[in-house]
């Protein structure tokens, strides 16, 4: 089969359509990956053919500015949408229909939404996919939301009160949505369901590609919803260790790990000199990995029991730490949780609010902000999560579950399945 997958973000956006890609091409299938310009190279490194989308990123990678207003929890979505995707809406709807043409399946992620529009108005069979449960926006498994982080508090009122607030949300959305809306008016399109709440979702298969450790099926789930398992796919920069990494790992014992993924990375500001301070109180040797913006380094010595590096693969250097502290992104979550070690999580914006929130709830870690981070604080926090056994045999328990799913394996069957089931 022709496959192609449709996706945009950040690497954690892209990671999982990476292993997808290489399973189906190791079952004989021919996919490719239409995503924007900023992940063409590397993702032709992996042998897997690539369509550019529009608006392409890469001036953006080291914008600090830009991703501290895309990172910010009540307005991130809103900038997101307003000053990047809705502007390139058209030239995206047109790069796409290049990208599948004559495909058997297409594959597409949330923000996708010129893929959407297209699938809408032909019959290639169309696989929709969600990397984090906070995507299927569930009244009976409502997710935590950045600019309502409190909503977690009101669930026990139930699904019925939940719908009520899901509708208000949906309004808010609505309001910022017109262009969307705007769009499909021109292509001859009904105004159709929300596309940040149901509208991504294709009426033929959904795939939640998340353990069922953090959510399960839900009855208000689309009918044709699978809950997979995680896709984890972890060589974008090279699947070793570096040099000088493994050698601070072998020196002593194992470090503290803090990362903030390849997005809130860019919008850090203080948080690693921050870090070093916690990193003294707590008296634990620390790796720093803090991407390639020299903007967000650490500007305070390190002293020698921190190294500060770029990249590391995280499912090398998690399992040789002693707890990761971390902006919860799926992605890293997905890696945290394989590696059977606690983690600490400060959630800048998006489904970062929502995967701590399930990250706490299964036991294997807890949550601070930025607001609250001080070095007494944060080091009461980790000193709390890697001096009590609790936390660190729950996560070895959940990393134990964890290696018994077949996550990539089950969505490559799944994405077989659809092979002819055109609508």
């Amino acid at each position: 089969m022709k496959i192609v997958f449709t996706t945009f973000g950040s690497l954690g956006d892209v990671n999982p359509y990476i292993a997808l890609a290489k399973e189906l091409q190791a079952r004989g299938h021919s996919p490719s990956i239409a995503s924007n310009g900023a992940f063409q190279k590397h993702i032709e490194m992996e042998g897997i053919p690539f369509h550019c989308i529009r608006p392409d990123t890469t001036h953006l990678l080291n914008d600090t500015e830009f991703f501290r207003k895309v990172m910010d929890a009540k307005e991130g979505l809103s900038f997101l949408l307003n000053q990047l995707v809705f502007p390139s809406l058209r030239e995206s709807y047109e790069d796409t229909k290049q990208a599948i043409e004559g495909a058997d399946v297409v594959v597409t992620s949330q923000l996708t939404f010129g893929a959407h529009l297209l699938l809408e108005q032909n019959n290639t069979p169309w696989v929709s996919t969600v990397l984090a449960p906070a995507g299927f926006v569930s009244a009976h498994d409502f997710p935590v939301m950045g600019d309502m982080p409190a909503i977690k508090y009101l669930r026990h009122l139930g699904p019925g009160f939940m719908k009520v607030l899901l509708k208000q949300a949906q309004k808010m959305l609505d309001s910022q949505l017109q262009p969307y809306y705007d769009f499909r008016k021109e292509l001859g399109l009904p105004a159709g369901k929300n596309p940040l709440i149901s509208g991504h979702h294709s009426p033929q298969k959904v795939l939640g590609m998340f353990s069922p450790l953090l959510a399960q099926v839900q009855p208000d789930y689309p009918p044709n919803s699978v809950v997979t398992g995680f896709c984890p796919y972890d060589g974008f920069e090279g699947n070793e260790l570096p040099t000088e990494l493994e050698a601070f790992l072998k020196k002593g014992g194992a470090p503290l790990v803090f990362t903030l993924g390849s997005a809130a990375v860019n919008g850090a500001e203080d948080f690693y000199d921050r870090s070093i301070d916690v990193v003294k109180r707590v008296q634990r040797r620390a790796v720093f990995l803090v991407g390639k913006n020299p903007a967000v380094y650490p500007k305070k010595p390190l002293g020698n029991n921190i190294i500060a590096v770029p990249y590391a693969p995280y499912s090398k250097l998690f399992p040789r730490a002693c707890a990761i502290i971390s902006s919860g992104g799926v992605g890293t979550v997905s890696q945290i949780l394989a590696s059977g070690k606690p983690c600490v999580i400060f959630p800048f914006a998006h489904d970062q609010y929502d995967n701590e929130d399930r990250v706490c709830r299964l036991g294997v870690g807890r949550v601070m902000s930025m607001k609250s981070y001080t070095p007494l604080h944060g080091a009461a926090e980790i000193l709390r999560l890697i001096g009590e056994n609790l936390y660190p045999n729950r996560a070895k328990e959940v990393a134990e579950q964890l290696a018994t799913e077949q996550g990539t394996k089950r969505a490559c069957d799944e994405i077989e399945a659809m092979q002819g089931k055109r609508r």
